[in-house]
C-alpha cells in the first residue's frame, strides 16, 4: 500500500486541576505553553496590526530613533510619504499642529494646491516596503480632512501597482471646514505585492490631512481596526494557553517618560497618544490594550499584561544614559492607580469607570483577567524592590484574586536572579518570570533545571527563552528542554518562547519564532516545536512510561489530557543515529490501537526560510500501538504519538461522510456534509479509489462504510464491473451461463480498512472459493459490515444466489485486520415467500433490537421491507409493510442517524428513476416515517454529483477538515494502491 502523509492537529482543551488524572499521574499546569508578544521587529505596526499605511498620522519624529543606529537619518514626520504631482501641478506641503483632531495626535499635514495640472497634486504612501493587494478582495480607506478654502475639493483615492498602473480608484469630496472622517471601499482589479495608496486633489485650495488609513476588509475574525489574517492565524494555530503582552523591554521603556502607558492605547485610534519605541522606531498604538485583550479572547488564550515595576529598563535609557530610572516616590501613588485601573478595565463591571470605557469600545462583559506581570528582567536594586512591593501589595489588597508575576532579572542565575526570587517568596506572589537566551548545548545540559525547585511557594513563569538559532538542531534542543518543563509542570506554570514575530528586513533581534514580510508568513522550525507541544498538551504527567537510553541526546515525556483521555508521548532524538525505545502503557485502562504519529525531522542544520519555507515541517500519519510497543526514533527528530483511550462518540461528531459509486467509473467516491442536508463530492466527484486498482473484476459497486469499535474505518464493496463486456474485460456479458447462474455473476467482495480515511488496506475475496459447496453460487452481492457485540467480531453480511435460485442474506465473520474471512457463510434472512429474493440489507440497532431493512421485488412495485430480531445474526421476524415512499423500484438502502437528534434517515437508491436519484425518509421510532423527497427536490441537496448506492457515517470536525483538505490538494489525481 502506498504510504500517504496527512495533516491533522488535535487541539488541547483548558480544564481545571481538580479533574481526576489516570492513577499515578502527577497534575501539571493547564496553562503551561503560551506566547509572548512584544512590539519588536515591527511586530505590531507593519506586522500583526493590519493597517497598511505607514506613518498614517504624521507623528513619526527624529526623536523616535537613535541616530547612531540610523545612518541614513531618514526618519522624520514625512517618512513613507511622497509628494505626488504630474505636469504643471503645483502644491506645497507643510507639517502643522495648531488645531489638531485631538491633543494626543498633534501633527497633521496641510496641502495647498496652487495648480492641479492634468491629474491633480497630492501624496502617496508605500506602506511598509510596499502594500500587498489581491483582486477580489476589498480594502477600507479612511482619512480625516479639513477644508481651509471655501469651495469643495474632489479627491481621487487610488491604489497603484509597482508600475504606477491604477488598479483601484474612487473619489471623495472634501466639503467641511471642520475635521471630518471620509470613508471609501476600494476593490483592486489586479494583484500587486508592491502597491501604493495615493490621494490626488483635483481643485485649487488648501486642506488639512490626518489619519490616512487603508485596511483589508478581511481582518482576523473580521474585527474593525483589526489584525492581519495570515499572521494572526499563524499565531492562533499554536493554540496558546496565554498571551503575554505588550513587552518585554517595551513595557518598562526607554526611561521613565517612555514607560508603556496602557491608557494611551485605548479609545478611538485618532485620540491615542503615540510614542517612540524602545526598539528604535515608532508605535502608533493602533494595536492597543483593547485589541490585545480581544485577540486573546478570539484565540482562547488567557491575557497576561505586563506593566513596569516603577522603573525603566536598565540597559536602554538612550535619552540620558543613566541606566535604570525610577518613578519619583511622590508619583508612585498615581502610577499604582494606573495599574489598578488596568485591572478594573479588564474585569470591572460595565458601570465602573474603566469598565464603562471597555463597554463603550464594544465589550460590556469583563475579559476575566487572572494574571498580571510586574516588571520585566529588571536589575533588582533597592529602588526597584520598594516600588515592586508597593505595586504588589496594592494589587493583593484590592484584587486578591489576581495572580501577580514577579521578575528575576535577565539571566538564569546571579544576584538579580537570587534577589528577585527572594522578594517574590517574601511577598508570596503567584509566579516569578525567568528569562534566558542560551546556546543549544545549555538547554541540553540543563534539562533537569526544575527537578529540584521547591514544590511550594511561587511557581515559575519561563517568560522568554530561545536557543539562539532557527535550525532544526536549535528547535530540537528546545523540544528536549520542554519535555523537562512538562516533567516539572507542577512547578513551571507558564512558558513562552521569545521573541514571537519579526518583519524581514526590520529586525532588532534574532532569532525569532515567526518571520514575515509584506507578502507572506514564514514559520521557523522552532515554531513547529512550540505548536506541537501546545496543541498536544496534557494536565497529568506520567513517569516510567518510556524506556530509552539516558543521556543528553534523548528526551521524552508522557502526559495525559484527562478530559479527552488521550495519552501524548513526546520523544526527542538529537543525534545522527536512530534510537529504539520501548513504551509501556499498561497502567492505562484502555488503549485504542489507532494512534496519531507526528514527526518533525531532517538535517540538523536545516532551516525554514522565505525562499524555502517548508524545509522542515511536521508530517503526520497513523501508527498502530498497543499496551507495550516499540518505536524507532529517527535521527534529529521530534515525534509526537497521540494515543486515544476511547473511540469518538456522537458528541464528538459534527459532519457526515457519504461513500458511493458511479456507473461511469465503478470506483469509490466520497461526499462530505457539515449539516447532514447538503453534500459535496470530494475530489471533484472523481474516485478517491479507482475500482480497477482493488477489485478482481476491475470495478466496485455498493460501498458500505462503517466505523468500528476500535475507531478504525471499514469498507465493504461488491467486486463487480457490470459493463465488463463493453469495457473489454471479458468476451461475454456475464462470466458464467446466465440461464444456469443468473445475471451478474460476481462472486467476490472487497474488504478495506483505514485508520485515517486516506490510507487504506484492501483485500479482494472470492466467496465461491471458501468451500466446495460455495463453488456453485451464482453471485455474491452488496456486502455490509457491522460489529457483533456478543462475539466481539466484525460481521459482514451480503446476499448470495445459489445457481439461479432467489437471493438470500448470509453472514460471515472477519478477522481484526479485515483482510480475511474466518467463517463460512451462514443464513441470516430469507424472504418467507418462495422464489422471491432479497438483497442490499442494512442492520441498525435501535432500543435493544436489530432492524434489518432490505430491498425486495415480490412482483409488486418493489421497495424496502423490514425484519426485526433480538439478536444480530438470526431469528428475524417478517414485516410485510413497505417502508419507502417511492413509486419506482429502489434498492441499496442505508440507515443513518442525525447527529445530536433522535432521528434516523432511511436513504434508498431509486435506481429506476430517470434520472436516478436518492430518496429519503425520516423516523424517530422505526415505525413512522416522514418522506423528505429526493436530492435537490426536497430538503436534501447534492451540490456536484448524482450518487449511486451509498452509505453514511459521522465524522468529527478534525476528521472532516483533514479529509477535505487532503482531497483539495489531490484534485488531479486518482489514488492508486
Amino acid at each position: 500500500m502506498r504510504s500517504l502523509l496527512i495533516i491533522l492537529f488535535f487541539c488541547a482543551t483548558h480544564f481545571s486541576f481538580e479533574m481526576k488524572a489516570q492513577t499515578g499521574g502527577k497534575p501539571i499546569s493547564e496553562n503551561l505553553f503560551g506566547i509572548f508578544f512584544e512590539d519588536l521587529n515591527y511586530a505590531a505596526d507593519g506586522g500583526l496590526y493590519a493597517e497598511m499605511v505607514q506613518n498614517r498620522s504624521f507623528e513619526y519624529s527624529p526623536s523616535d530613533i537613535d541616530l547612531r543606529l540610523n545612518k541614513q537619518n531618514d526618519w522624520h514626520y514625512f517618512t513613507a510619504w511622497q509628494y505626488l504631482k504630474e505636469g504643471n501641478a503645483i502644491a506645497t506641503l507643510s507639517l502643522e499642529n495648531s488645531h489638531p483632531i485631538h491633543p494626543n495626535n498633534p501633527h497633521y499635514l496641510t496641502i495647498d494646491i496652487r495648480t492641479v495640472g492634468k491629474h491633480g497634486a497630492g501624496i502617496r504612501n508605500n506602506g511598509y516596503d510596499g502594500m500587498t493587494l489581491k483582486s477580489g478582495e476589498s480594502y477600507l480607506f479612511s482619512v480625516f480632512l479639513r477644508r481651509i478654502s471655501d469651495l469643495d475639493i474632489p479627491v481621487k483615492i487610488q491604489l497603484s501597482d509597482a508600475g504606477n498602473k491604477i488598479i483601484a480608484e474612487t473619489e471623495i469630496i472634501a466639503n467641511s471646514n471642520e475635521w471630518k472622517q471620509y470613508k471609501a471601499t476600494l476593490a483592486p482589479t489586479a494583484d500587486s505585492d508592491s502597491a501604493s495608496l495615493s490621494l490626488l486633489f483635483q481643485e485649487k485650495g488648501a486642506v488639512n490631512i490626518d489619519m490616512v488609513s487603508l485596511f483589508p476588509q478581511k481582518t482576523f475574525k473580521n474585527r474593525p481596526n483589526g489584525l492581519r489574517c495570515d499572521i494572526a492565524e499563524t499565531i492562533a494555530a499554536i493554540k496558546p494557553a496565554f498571551v503575554r503582552f505588550p513587552g518585554g523591554c517595551l513595557a518598562h521603556g526607554d526611561g521613565i517618560f517612555n514607560i508603556y502607558n496602557w491608557k494611551n492605547t485605548i479609545g478611538p485610534v485618532e485620540q491615542r497618544k503615540e510614542d517612540r519605541n524602545i526598539w528604535n522606531y515608532h508605535q502608533t498604538f493602533g494595536l492597543g490594550y483593547f485589541e490585545y485583550l480581544l485577540f486573546c479572547e478570539d484565540i482562547g488564550a488567557k491575557a497576561i499584561p505586563v506593566v513596569a515595576a516603577g522603573v525603566s529598563c536598565q540597559n536602554s535609557a538612550r535619552t540620558n544614559g543613566t541606566g535604570q530610572e525610577c518613578i519619583p516616590m511622590e508619583d508612585m501613588p498615581a502610577y499604582i492607580r494606573d495599574v489598578l485601573d488596568l485591572i478594573e478595565y479588564c474585569n470591572g463591571s460595565a458601570t465602573s469607570f474603566w469598565g464603562k470605557k471597555r463597554a463603550e469600545a464594544g465589550h460590556p462583559e469583563p475579559f476575566g483577567l487572572e494574571y498580571i506581570g510586574i516588571g520585566n528582567e529588571d536589575k533588582i536594586t533597592p529602588e526597584f524592590e520598594v516600588r515592586f512591593k508597593m505595586i504588589c501589595k496594592a494589587i493583593q489588597e484590592k484584587y486578591p484574586e489576581i495572580k501577580v508575576i514577579g521578575t528575576s532579572g535577565p539571566f538564569p542565575e546571579g544576584d538579580d536572579f537570587e534577589n528577585g526570587w527572594k522578594i517574590a517568596r517574601n511577598l508570596d506572589v503567584a509566579a516569578v518570570d525567568e528569562h534566558y537566551y542560551q546556546m543549544p548545548e545549555w538547554f541540553l545540559n540543563n534539562m533537569d533545571r526544575y527537578n529540584k525547585y521547591p514544590r511550594s511557594g511561587p511557581k515559575v513563569y519561563l517568560g522568554e527563552y530561545a536557543s539562539k538559532g532557527n535550525t532544526l538542531y536549535n528547535a530540537l534542543a528546545e523540544a528536549a528542554y520542554m519535555t523537562g518543563l512538562e516533567r516539572n509542570g507542577d512547578v513551571v506554570e507558564l512558558a513562552s518562547y521569545a521573541p514571537l514575530l519579526a518583519r524581514i528586513g526590520h529586525t532588532q533581534w534574532n532569532p525569532d519564532l515567526i518571520y514575515f514580510d509584506w507578502k507572506g508568513v514564514y514559520p521557523t522550525v522552532n515554531y513547529f516545536v512550540q505548536k506541537l507541544f501546545s496543541t498536544n498538551k496534557g494536565n497529568a504527567y506520567f513517569a516510567d512510561v518510556v524506556n530509552m537510553e539516558s543521556g543528553k541526546n534523548l528526551a521524552s515525556s508522557c502526559v495525559q489530557d484527562t478530559e479527552t483521555g488521550d495519552i501524548i508521548l513526546k520523544l526527542v532524538n538529537i543525534s545522527a543515529e536512530s534510537a529504539k525505545i520501548d513504551i509501556n502503557l499498561k497502567s492505562f485502562k484502555k488503549i485504542n490501537p489507532v494512534a496519531t504519529l507526528i514527526t518533525l525531522k531532517g538535517n540538523k542544520e536545516a532551516k525554514n526560510t522565505r525562499e524555502e519555507p517548508t524545509n522542515v515541517v511536521p508530517q503526520e500519519q497513523t501508527l498502530k500501538v498497543s499496551e507495550n510497543f516499540n518505536y524507532e526514533l529517527p535521527p534529529y527528530s521530534l515525534s509526537i504519538i497521540r494515543i486515544k483511550t476511547s473511540v469518538p462518540s456522537e458528541k464528538d461528531m459534527s459532519a457526515y461522510l457519504l461513500a458511493y459509486h458511479l456507473d461511469e467509473t465503478h470506483g469509490l467516491h466520497f461526499a462530505l456534509s457539515r449539516d447532514g442536508y447538503t453534500f459535496t463530492a470530494l475530489n471533484d466527484n472523481k474516485p478517491i479509489v479507482a475500482g480497477d486498482t482493488i477489485a478482481n473484476q476491475r470495478g466496485i459497486r455498493d460501498p458500505h462504510i462503517y466505523r468500528g469499535p476500535d475507531g478504525a474505518f471499514y469498507l465493504t464493496m461488491t467486486d463487480l464491473h457490470a459493463k465488463g463486456k463493453e469495457a473489454g474485460f471479458r468476451d461475454t456479458e456475464t462470466e458464467r451461463d446466465r440461464k444456469t447462474y443468473g445475471p451478474m455473476n460476481n462472486r467476490g467482495i472487497v474488504l478495506m480498512k483505514s485508520l485515517d480515511l486516506i490510507n487504506w488496506t484492501h483485500t479482494a475475496i472470492r466467496i465461491d472459493t471458501l468451500s466446495e459447496e460455495l463453488s456453485e453460487i451464482g453471485c455474491a452481492w452488496a456486502p455490509e459490515v457491522i460489529y457483533d457485540e456478543e462475539r466481539d467480531k466484525l460481521m459482514v453480511h451480503f446476499a448470495i444466489r445459489f445457481r439461479n435460485e432467489a437471493l438470500r442474506m448470509y453472514y460471515v465473520y472477519a478477522n481484526d485486520d479485515f483482510n480475511r474471512i474466518e467463517t463460512l457463510p451462514q443464513l441470516l434472512w430469507e424472504y418467507p415467500v418462495e422464489n422471491i429474493g432479497v438483497l442490499d440489507a442494512n442492520i441498525t440497532k435501535f432500543n435493544g433490537k436489530y432492524y434489518l431493512f432490505y430491498a425486495v421485488n415480490d412482483g409488486t412495485a418493489g421497495g424496502v421491507k423490514l425484519a426485526v430480531s433480538d439478536k444480530i445474526n438470526g431469528d428475524y421476524v417478517f414485516d410485510p409493510r413497505f417502508y419507502d415512499f417511492e413509486t419506482a423500484s429502489c434498492e441499496a438502502l442505508s440507515i443513518w442517524k442525525r447527529i445530536g437528534e433522535d432521528k434516523w434517515v432511511l436513504m434508498v437508491d431509486v435506481s429506476w428513476l430517470k434520472p436516478q436519484n436518492f430518496g429519503f425518509a425520516e423516523t424517530s421510532d422505526f415505525a413512522n416515517f416522514t418522506y423528505l423527497g429526493h436530492f435537490n427536490d426536497g430538503v436534501m441537496k447534492a451540490t456536484n454529483f448524482i450518487p449511486k448506492h451509498g452509505s453514511i457515517i459521522h465524522l468529527a470536525a478534525e476528521e472532516a477538515d483533514r479529509l477535505e483538505g487532503y482531497w483539495k490538494s489531490k484534485m488531479e489525481n486518482f489514488s492508486t494502491y
